[in-house]
Parts: structure tokens; C-alpha cells; sequence
């Protein structure tokens, strides 16, 4: 999604004025304090309560200064064992059966 000068989102989930969420996904590109730091930005400008900013990652660096932008970092094997705790921890192939 095109946010304007503030860039573009991989992902964004919102809720009237409630919620607002942002999620950053990397797969082999590094995270980039100033990408975060425009997005972050660009949640303050939001009318919502609650915003959040998350960093979906392969391999976390860890000299990368996550709290200084109020990011919430997971890895995708996190997510992964999210989801799968969430489904009655069905594998991803067994989850894909019962939906089709």
C-alpha cells in the first residue's frame, strides 16, 4: 500500500479508528532503520488508538535497534509455530486439506 512520501507497506490491517497495523516483511533484504522510522512516523499520523509496527524477518540482525523504533520483530518460523499453536498444531499441509 502507498502511503505517499512516507513509502510503501507490505502489509497493513486496520480497524475504524480503533487499530492500526503495519507489518514490514523481509525475506532476503535487511531491515532498514529508516523505512521503520517513515512508518512509524506514519502511524502517528493515524487517527487510531492503538497502532503497531512489526518486522516479519528471516534472520534477525542482531545489532539492528528494534525497540528505538517501536518495532515488534518475528521471524517467519515464529509465525509459523504461531499459526500452527492457533490451528491445533496441524502442519501447513493437514491445515490446506481441511480448507479446500
Amino acid at each position: 500500500m502507498n502511503i505517499g512520501r512516507y513509502g510503501i507497506i507490505d502489509l497493513r490491517v486496520s480497524s475504524n479508528d480503533e487499530l492500526e497495523i503495519v507489518v514490514e516483511v523481509k525475506v532476503a533484504a535487511p531491515e532498514s532503520e529508516k523505512q521503520l522510522q517513515m512508518y512509524r512516523d506514519w502511524l502517528r499520523t493515524r487517527a487510531a488508538a492503538k497502532g503497531f509496527l512489526f518486522s516479519l524477518v528471516r534472520h534477525p540482525a542482531q545489532d539492528f535497534p528494534c525497540q528505538k523504533y517501536g518495532v515488534t520483530r518475528k521471524t517467519w518460523r515464529q509465525l509459523y509455530e504461531y499459526l500452527r499453536h492457533l490451528t491445533g498444531k496441524m502442519t501447513w499441509e493437514e491445515d490446506s486439506t481441511r480448507l479446500g
